[in-house]
């Protein structure tokens, strides 16, 4: 888990700019009006801008208390975007305290837990997007990287697929590197 401070520390330098695979997904999306997204976990919060700058109220969520305190400085340097923003502490392996069809958007960068998609995916409204990039495979976490079809497998609800890349790992070749953006129908 993401609670030690020197991981913290690592993340903070690590994770400055937003994955360029969330931000070209993020350009397709049409925001309603009262948009509201949902960012697990948002990390130090390099989402965050983007999602704002596209119209989304934001949630961001993350198991570290450190960094969602880093989120929430980041997110109120930018006084020109006034869109509202809130952070809440949460264990991404847990139940989720947000209700059926809550969120207009739910982004998921380098986090993967078996049966995550199944319950995030579950908080998407009707017409709303889902975009998941799993980490890359980098030491020991291939471990922890879904099987190949997993993800697709795992959506609840009706779901038009708009990109979906899975590449094998060379150290686990069952386990598979995953870029995945969806609409729920």
């Amino acid at each position: 888990m993401r609670t030690d401070r020197r991981a913290v520390k690592t993340l903070l330098q690590a994770e400055s700019a937003p994955s360029r695979f969330a931000q070209r997904c993020l350009a397709t999306c049409a925001v309603p009006v009262g948009g509201l997204a949902l960012d697990i976990p948002c990390g130090a919060g390099r989402h965050i801008e983007t999602l704002r700058a596209r119209g989304y109220a934001v949630v961001g969520a993350d198991l570290s208390a450190d960094l969602l305190k880093e989120a929430s400085r980041r997110s109120g340097q930018n006084s020109s975007i006034q869109v509202n923003t809130a952070f809440v502490r949460l264990d991404g392996s847990r139940a989720l305290p947000f209700t059926e069809s809550a969120f207009d958007m739910v982004l998921v960068v380098h986090f993967f837990l078996p049966g995550l998609v199944r319950r995030l995916s579950t908080l998407v409204k009707p017409g709303g997007y889902f975009i998941l990039e799993t980490f890359g495979a980098h030491g020991g976490n291939h471990a922890h990287l879904p099987v190949k079809g997993q993800v697709r497998n795992e959506l609840s609800g009706e779901w038009m697929v708009v990109e979906d890349h899975e590449r094998s790992v060379r150290s686990a070749i069952d386990r598979q590197v995953v870029q995945f953006f969806c609409r729920r129908k």
